[in-house]
């Protein structure tokens, strides 16, 4: 049997005879269609629809082989013609569907363009200047026999690093409880300028730095500004905001900076502290942005061995202007399109739910209010973790 879809009717004609407003009351319309040239799914482009007809005739030039029998086979005599009226009817309600979408609208027409481009914010640098000193008192910690790029090293384009000063080292510098205004380095070698230095200052618990150790929060920026160093010697940063230090934390100095390209570094004199009392990350990272209905596909043989336990870990930084909002940071369907896990960070409601498994009449969930910190206006780390068989669901931040 041949295929139904083929093409049987060739050479063909359609008139209409119109009763239209333009053409008298009897004139006929001459459309040709297929011809024995054309491509099997071929256009044809009929008359306007402001013009209506009393009849449409369709004729044929059929496809009949003299060394067949019968000549013409039942696909080619009974030619099977269907008519379609696509008016976009869907359960008697019509429906429309837009040509294009663009930040999860549709507008009639909208500007784009052909190569990437690239978004300016300014901000204001604030700074102080002392234009009289009254008094004026300074500690020095360290004897500066070695030398360090760090957290100065322009040769990688951006850092982020943490230093920490025990209570017993400030001490015995002479460094008392109070306001501590500025900060000086002694520069061996002078570098590259540093764009947007930023100095954060806190009162810390921790005794020790370390990768999976350090302060991620509750800073006191002190400090923002371009920032070059002219020359070798002391160089001071002038806090904008003084730093409150109680006389007994140790204190954790958080130093980081973001220029476009790299250049060289800035060398310090620096010395040995017999213990972790710093931290650091100069590599190139990025994020994925995400705005309105973007999403970003993960391959499903990623998933190929879970099984009764599985993780989902992550840094996230939410918009403040926007959250709450009722969306899904994830979802995952299995090969039935059950959805077996799902994340709401947040609901519109400021509440985390966490929903894992799925057998298409329940599923799991575990929720939990949340602070807006915890998901709006700076980087946390969550994860969301299941284990079958010990009957768990839990939710992880920043732990």
């Amino acid at each position: 049997m041949k295929n139904s879809q083929k093409i049987v009717v060739l050479s063909a004609f359609v008139s209409l005879f119109c009763l239209g407003v333009i053409a008298g009351p009897g004139d006929t319309t001459v459309v040709q269609t297929f011809t024995w040239g054309s491509t099997q799914n071929a256009k044809f482009v009929f008359p306007s629809e402001s013009i209506s007809y009393e009849k449409i005739l369709m004729y044929y030039n059929l496809k009949c082989n003299p060394n067949q029998n019968p000549a013409c086979g039942e696909w080619d005599y009974t030619t099977h013609t269907f008519l379609y009226d696509y008016l976009g009817i869907y359960d008697s309600t019509q429906m429309f569907q837009p040509s294009h979408v663009a930040n999860g609208a549709s507008p009639d027409t909208f500007m784009y363009m052909m190569n990437p481009s690239w978004e300016y914010n300014a901000w204001w640098e604030q700074f102080i200047t002392y234009s009289s000193v009254i008094s004026f008192d300074s500690s020095i910690i360290g004897s500066g026999s070695l030398t360090t790029s760090n957290p100065f090293g322009s040769s990688e384009s951006d850092s982020r690093s943490q230093f920490l000063w025990t209570a017993a080292e400030l001490n015995g510098a002479g460094v008392t409880a109070g306001e501590i205004t500025g900060m000086r380095f002694n520069v061996d070698v002078p570098g590259t300028a540093m764009k947007k230095l930023t100095v954060n200052l806190k009162n810390s618990s921790f005794s020790a730095l370390d990768g999976d150790n350090f302060e991620n929060g509750g800073f006191t920026e002190v400090y923002s500004r371009n920032t070059s160093f002219a020359s070798t010697g002391w160089n001071t940063i002038s806090f904008t905001y003084p730093f409150t230090w109680d006389g007994t934390s140790n204190v954790v100095v958080e130093i980081c900076y973001n220029n476009d390209i790299q250049g060289s570094d800035n060398t310090l004199l620096a010395e040995n502290t017999g213990f972790n009392s710093g931290v650091f990350s100069a590599n190139t990272e990025y994020y994925l942005s995400f705005n309105g209905p973007d999403y970003a596909t993960v391959p499903a043989n990623v998933f190929a061995t879970v099984s009764d336990e599985i993780t989902i870990s992550f840094w996230q930084y939410g918009d403040p202007t926007i959250q709450p909002q009722s969306d899904y940071l994830f979802e995952g369907y299995d090969a039935n399109g059950y959805r077996v896990v799902n994340a709401h960070l947040p609901w519109g409601n400021g509440t985390v739910y966490w929903d894992a498994g799925n057998d298409n009449s329940s599923y799991d969930r575990i929720l939990k209010a949340a602070n807006t910190g915890d998901y709006e206006g700076q980087w946390n780390h969550w994860a969301f973790t299941k284990d079958i068989n010990a009957a768990q669901m839990r939710m992880y931040l920043n732990g």
